[in-house]
């Protein structure tokens, strides 16, 4: 009787590991893995915060000395007025004669660069070699961002240059 009775508190011991004990270590298996995931989520948020906290940190390093030399880069408003008042202002400074500036309406620019606009621009304008050369010189130095697609010149009996340049300017948000 006695070894039955170790038999069975065996069995129910047994019983009880199956039925209970394999189950509930299953699930501290499971919960593990899962706090494990947890954890990794937790560390990759911690990695971004601290990323952004340099960003942030960074960004308030910039002085508005910096940042108005952006704005006058690529302005983010779309003024025609503007361009013609860095024109008027930009053109005579090198010494040749403005005759006239044409701008056309804005467009969007490329789609992937969210908020891009273009003004494009005809400029016409005439001097000596040096003035052109000067003006030529001034619009490829120009801290304002854009791109000149093509230029005329075509001299003149009177030792003139008469200066075409199409292009277009970017203005960004």
């Amino acid at each position: 009787m006695k070894n039955f009775i170790i038999v069975f508190m065996l069995g129910a011991a047994g019983f009880g590991v199956v039925q209970y004990a394999l189950p509930a270590w299953t699930n501290v298996v499971a919960l593990r893995a899962e706090l494990a995931k947890i954890e990794d989520i937790d560390k990759q948020v911690e990695a971004i915060t601290e990323d952004r906290d340099k960003l942030l940190e960074r960004y308030r390093q910039v002085t508005t000395e910096q940042k108005d030399r952006l704005e006058s880069l690529m302005p983010r408003s779309v003024y025609a007025e503007e361009l013609y008042v860095f024109f008027e202002k930009f053109v005579p400074e090198t010494g040749i004669d403005f005759d006239s500036i044409a701008i056309s309406a804005p467009t969007v620019g490329d789609p992937n660069a969210a908020g891009q606009q273009i003004i494009g621009f005809d400029i016409k304008a005439k001097g000596s070699y040096t003035q052109v050369r000067n003006f030529l010189d001034g619009v490829e130095n120009s801290l304002r961002l854009m791109d000149i697609d093509s230029v005329t010149i075509t001299e003149t009996p009177e030792d003139l240059y008469l200066i075409s340049v199409h292009g277009k300017m970017y203005y960004g948000s």
